[in-house]
């Protein structure tokens, strides 16, 4: 199988022993759109990684060139974006990471969230999109979103024309804290 080559900034002395914190853009957007918090971060002691997603900023398109899809459906399909987070990870030695997400990026760290608790430590959500994967059963509403564990930050602006602030408010009551 093919892989796309994913581009990425990493941020922070190799040598570290800080937090790494993965930077997950939106969607149309890229890594560059995380640039404002990159010095500030690793002045703090963090190590950074902001990853462009296959056919976003400077990475090449998905390897069977179709662009990859900005639903939370397709996060954790082969080669998409869960993976590429977690290869991320893998290039630069750590076992885990506070994932940073906008949008799309929101949903793919809720994903990967999901589907490997143990290599995200916490999360920071900010104006996200998740589309629940699994049809409640047995719990009356239960979200698949109870399963998130991680200490989770939700930011929006009330304001955002693109994400209403009702979105906010039902991740807010999907999560379990």
């Amino acid at each position: 199988a093919r892989k796309a080559k994913v581009s990425a900034q990493a941020y922070g002395r190799s040598c570290s022993r800080g937090a790494l914190v993965v930077a997950l853009h939106g969607h149309p957007s890229s890594s560059e759109a995380w640039r404002f918090v990159f010095a500030p971060l690793v002045a703090r002691g963090f190590r950074v990684l902001a990853i462009d997603m296959p056919g976003s900023g400077h990475s090449a398109q998905h390897p069977d060139d179709t662009p990859l899809k900005s639903r939370s459906e397709f996060n954790t399909i082969k080669g998409g974006p869960v993976d590429v987070v977690f290869a991320g990870l893998d290039f630069v030695g750590a076992s885990a990471a506070v994932l940073v997400g906008s949008d799309w990026g929101g949903g793919i760290a809720l994903s990967a969230a999901l589907a490997c608790p143990k290599r995200v430590s916490k999360l920071v959500l900010y104006h996200s999109t998740y589309t629940e994967q699994k049809q409640a059963t047995g719990k009356g509403n239960a979200s698949e979103l109870t399963a998130v564990q991680q200490p989770t930050l939700l930011l929006w602006n009330k304001a955002n024309q693109f994400h209403p602030f009702a979105w906010a408010r039902n991740l807010q009551k999907r999560l379990a804290h």
